[in-house]
């Protein structure tokens, strides 16, 4: 089809013949572009249908080269030469709020949107998910909220008469988008507003059906005087006649005021969630601490006024460690392989030992040399294999391994023999006295609940002192809600490892890597306190007082190098003569 058969299809199409007249196809050739640029000319729109259809978009929109990496909406295009530009930190938290021009008690404008101020603070928690949550966090702290003179006007809405609830405090809607704008510009996210059904609780307007719409309190600009004016809201204006409200505005109106304190109840669950997993954090850590201790590379605060200077010098690994093995503990693992379609039929058991008092006078080591000559090679390992269970390889959900023992040779004993061999490991006595026992495990939970249901309480011997949960140290270690197993851990820790699911081999990695975490724990900590430098944080940056404060919310510290561990959580809980509670 030539050029003046296509022009005529093209009369045909739109029924728009004279708008073709004195058209030629040589114009399109004519369309210039920057020098330089190869790039297709940039249409409004790229549906090839009305780039025929409408001869508006035969016309190549002129983009000017310094906002070529800005994307350009319809809309803007044409309302507009150039695109808007990106929000920065800097000229975001240069806007400056106009006075509202109201005293207090005057009600606010009518058609004015609205959030709770409660839902401000909170909305981290309850709106962001996990990842970004610790990120955003410390820019809704009460400080963080007024930082580089950021204020807010502060209103208030009373509940009807004979409703005996405290007044709910709201902030234009605004105000709380200009603060995610912040936030988005300084962390590169994009938080936003929910949308659906939550939509509503950040955009609420009163006054449906003559009910009161919320009153002024004041503009806060720090904590102190959001504190002033929130301790001073007057009660219930006498202009706020509940009388001739209709019903369907008071029922709107206690609607927006239930939706403002929705999710409550929930929040008191979430906290408690949340008391527990602190507390489970920060009991991890003082775990890692005390294994340090056992193990000579931390000393024991005596003193209420921190460590001294010779307990934060740097760890030598070639070199013995620095102090004496608190109470020369025997470290104690236990691993037990189960049948995997039914996990009441045992079929091994790995049985690794580990003496303190052995490895005081020892280097560490690192490396390969950690193994080689350092602690790994004071590690001593037992395989049992159940006589009754012989007939056991998993496949399935695991790659069983039962007949490759690495570590010497495996033993056969009967199911009934695996308890009292456990026992007679633990009440052995030296010169007519126990060892004190720190139970080594990775999840505690399945292996301890095997031996209880053998009839073994064995948290209940009383030279057990203390249990180390390699899961657990590795968690607070790289400050994750996830356990993982123990494959990964080796992995992340540079353990080489072969023949997993074989109980003797497992519990021999697993007392690698308790030994292995202490030391790179202690390692980090000590790197960390030793630094003094400050470096001036970048535009946009959230300063590390506002991450380690998340970071302590969150349980994630452990009081750094003033605590040294504690006693163990059963200890604190039951007092001097404690029942284990591990």
């Amino acid at each position: 089809m030539d050029d003046s058969d296509f022009l005529e299809r093209l009369r045909q199409l739109t029924g728009q013949l004279d708008v073709w007249e004195g058209f030629s196809m040589d114009n399109i050739a004519e369309i210039s572009h920057d020098e330089g640029d190869t790039a297709e000319p940039d249409y409004d729109s790229d549906a090839s249908q009305d780039l025929i259809l409408n001869t508006r978009h035969l016309v190549s929109t002129a983009k000017p080269a310094e906002a070529r990496n800005y994307k350009l909406s319809k809309a803007r295009a044409f309302a507009a030469d150039s695109p808007e530009k990106p929000k920065t930190v800097e000229n975001l938290m240069s806007v400056k709020w106009n006075e509202t021009g109201l005293k207090l008690g005057e009600l606010s404008p009518p058609g004015k949107t609205f959030v709770p101020w409660r839902l401000v603070k909170e909305y981290p928690t309850m709106f962001v998910g996990k990842k970004n949550s610790v990120r955003a966090g410390p820019f809704f702290t009460l400080s963080a909220l007024h930082d580089k003179g950021r204020v807010w006007d502060l209103f208030y809405a009373h509940y009807p008469p004979g409703t005996d609830q405290r007044p709910v405090l709201f902030v234009p809607t605004y105000q709380f988008e200009h603060l995610l704008d912040v936030v988005n510009a300084s962390l590169g996210i994009q938080l936003t507003i929910p949308k659906g059904k939550n939509e509503l609780r950040f955009k609420m307007i009163f006054g449906a059906g003559n009910t009161p719409r919320p009153r002024f309190i004041g503009r806060s600009s720090n904590e102190k005087s959001l504190k002033a004016l929130t301790s001073g809201i007057p009660g219930p204006h006498k202009e706020d006649d509940w009388e001739k409200a209709t019903q369907a505005g008071k029922d709107e109106f206690l609607d927006l005021l239930s939706l403002a304190n929705k999710g409550t109840m929930k929040q008191k669950n979430s906290e408690k969630s949340r008391e527990k997993r602190v507390d489970n954090h920060r009991a991890w850590g003082r775990s890692v601490k005390r294994a340090q201790r056992y193990l000579g590379i931390r000393q024991q605060n005596f003193s209420t006024t921190g460590s001294t200077s010779e307990a934060q010098l740097p760890l030598d690994l070639s070199c013995p460690p620095p102090f004496a093995p608190e109470n020369s503990v025997l470290f104690l693992c236990i691993d037990i392989e189960a049948y995997e379609f039914n996990h009441r039929i045992v079929s091994e058991v790995g049985i690794a030992t580990l003496d303190a008092a052995t490895i005081a006078t020892i280097a560490p080591g690192e490396g390969s040399s950690l193994g080689s000559e350092g602690w790994y090679r004071h590690i001593h390992c037992k395989h049992l294999r159940i006589k009754e269970a012989l007939w056991v390889h998993n496949k399935t959900h695991v790659q069983g391994c039962p007949g490759h023992f690495d570590f010497g040779k495996s033993e056969l004993i009967g199911r009934d023999q695996i308890a009292p061999l456990i026992q007679a490991i633990i009440q052995r006595e030296v010169d007519g006295k126990r060892r004190a026992i720190v139970l080594v495990f990775h999840d505690t939970a399945s292996d301890v609940k095997f031996l209880q249901e053998e009839g073994y309480r064995i948290l209940e011997e009383e030279n057990v002192i203390d249990v180390l949960d390699t899961k657990e140290m590795d968690q607070y270690m790289t400050r994750s809600h996830q356990p993982r197993k123990l494959e990964l851990v080796l992995g992340s820790l540079g353990i080489s490892y072969r023949y997993l699911h074989n109980a003797g081999n497992d519990a021999m990695y697993t007392m690698r890597s308790m030994v292995s975490l202490a030391l790179k724990q202690r390692q980090t900590s000590l790197d960390r306190a030793a630094k003094q430098t400050v470096k001036k944080p970048a535009s946009g940056h959230v300063p590390y007082a506002e991450f380690k404060q998340k970071v302590d919310e969150e349980g994630w510290s452990s009081g750094g190098e003033e605590s040294d561990g504690g006693v163990p959580r059963s200890k604190e809980d039951n007092g001097p003569n404690p029942q284990p509670a591990w």
